[in-house]
């Protein structure tokens, strides 16, 4: 009983610092926090690839790396955490503005690494937006602690 109150206390103490929404949490492990946020006014689809090899060429990470798919909507965002050691090398190899069902201008990055654009315990954030023109789609990438 003392346990579960102890967890109710810690949960209810956490609620006005993000709930549950682990994007707000301090990364206290040794992780890396990725978050794509899309900033245009219709829906993204992200297809992004990571894998724990460092030197991976953009090939191989596509052919063999993890991959994970996500549909953003308009003014939202999404997160994942990966140990360090799992999430050496990480790209977006295709993000498609949905603007009439599968119709809609695409973008990519290139791959971003560990030691030499990211490191262990920080967060990469992959931001989606397009001018008024639509067919300028684009995304930026911003490391932080």
């Amino acid at each position: 009983m003392r346990h579960l109150s102890a967890v109710l206390f810690s949960a209810a103490c956490l609620l006005p610092f993000g709930g549950c929404d682990s994007l707000s949490l301090p990364i206290l492990t040794d992780q890396v926090r990725v978050v794509l946020v899309n900033d245009g006014d219709y829906d993204v689809n992200v297809v992004l690839y990571y894998d724990n090899e460092q030197g991976i060429s953009e090939s191989n990470l596509r052919d063999h790396g993890t991959r994970l798919e996500y549909t953003i909507g308009s003014g939202e965002s999404v997160g994942f955490l990966r140990n360090c050691a799992d999430l050496q090398a990480i790209m977006i190899d295709e993000a498609r503005l949905q603007i009439l069902g599968d119709l809609g201008p695409q973008t990519s990055t290139d791959v971003l690494r560990d030691g030499d654009d990211f490191d262990c315990r920080e967060t990469i954030t992959f931001t989606f937006d397009h001018s008024g023109l639509l067919l300028d789609f684009g995304v930026t990438v911003d490391v932080s602690q």
